[in-house]
This record gives C-alpha cells, structure tokens and sequence, in this order.
C-alpha cells in the first residue's frame, strides 16, 4: 500500500506540473495579447475565455478525454489547455496596470519591437502574480487528475493514481479504511502544500506586504 501511494506520488506530481505548466503557458500567450494590443484582440480573448469557463470544468476535461482517448499524456493535455483562461485573466489584469509606465513608453519611443517590449519591461514586472497563481493551480490540477481517475477517466491501470485507489478501496471502508484514508491523506497534504508555497512565494514577491 505504501508503494503504490509513493508510486502514485509521481503520477499526481507529474500531471499537476505539467498540465499546469501547459495552462500557464497558453494562459501567457492569450494574455499579452489580450493587454497589450487590447481592441479586438482583447475583446475575442476574453469573450473566448468566457467560453470556457462557462461550461463546468470536470465535465468538459471528461468530454475532451472521451475524445483524445485515456492516458496520463492525454490526461494533462486535457487539463492543460482548458485550464488557459483564469491565467490569462490575471496576466491581463498584471499587464494593464504595468504597461502604462513610463519606461515602457520610453522604450516604445526609442524604437524597440513589441515582442522586446513585453519581454524586456512587461513580463519581468508583471509576472510575480502569475508565478504565485500558477503555484496554487498546480494543486488544482492534482485535484482533477485524482477526480478523474476516480470516475475510471483518468490515469490506466496497472498505473496506480491515488483516485483510482480511493476508487478501489471505497468498497473495503467497512473492514479496510486505510485503502482509503492512505491516498486521501496523500492528497490532502500534497495540495495543502502547494497552496501554502504559493502563500509563501506570494508574501516574498509582494512588495507592499515587505514595505509593511
């Protein structure tokens, strides 16, 4: 039982990392683009993203595995690339409240390029916010892999997942809870710690709270 909850560790772990490191890309992207161009661009990125957050969640990374397949590759894709609107939001909002410094017209009226301007002087300046959200989303990510694996869309046996364990071991609660309560526990303690270092990158990246 412990080694297939620290076997599980690095499924959970690796879906999480990756699916959100997809979703803060794309989330990135969409963003700057969004801010920065502002106009159309801005109005069909965020109309596009309100799509996507008006359907449920879970419901739409189960559709979009029942096409792709199952498969922990398809598994973080999913979560991934339906995970880019609530990052693209806050980068939006970090990028307005950045990009009408002084040193980023400056750096617009020496001449530089739109990509070096949001490399060089947005990004660096707006990304602290992201950096905390992206930490805390990565325990979201381990939430609906475990969900997933649970309702049997998730990670294949033989490859043990701490849902698919809850799953397994909810038949035997009666006369074997710790089938259950091993992964739970798992669970609980592994996104309590990523939201807790995001609180943590959140209080050392804040300025004002360091001021205070």
């Amino acid at each position: 039982m412990l080694c297939r909850v620290i076997y599980g560790a690095r499924v959970s772990l690796m879906v999480g990392l990756l699916a959100t490191a997809i979703s803060t890309v794309l989330g990135l992207i969409m963003g700057a683009l969004a801010a920065y161009y502002g106009g159309i661009w801005d109005t069909i990125i965020m109309r596009l993203a309100d799509i996507f957050l008006a359907f449920p969640y879970t419901l739409f990374v189960i559709a979009m595995l029942a096409v792709l397949g199952q498969g922990i590759q398809n598994v973080f894709i999913a979560i991934g690339v339906l995970g880019w609107p609530s990052i693209a939001r806050v980068f939006r909002s970090a990028i307005l409240s950045v990009k009408e410094n002084d040193y980023v017209d400056a750096a617009r009226s020496m001449g530089a390029s739109d990509l070096r301007i949001v490399a060089r002087h947005i990004f660096p300046n707006s990304v602290a916010s992201i950096v905390v959200y992206a930490t805390m989303n990565i325990g979201g990510a381990i939430l609906t892999e475990s969900a997933l694996s649970f309702l049997g869309m998730g990670v294949t046996p033989p490859n043990p997942s701490w849902g698919s364990m809850i799953q397994d071991g909810q038949t035997y609660l009666a006369t074997e809870p710790w089938l259950m309560l091993m992964p739970g526990i798992a669970i609980l303690s592994t996104v309590l710690a990523f939201t807790l270092l995001g609180d943590g990158l959140r209080d050392a990246l804040d300025v004002k709270m360091k001021d205070a």
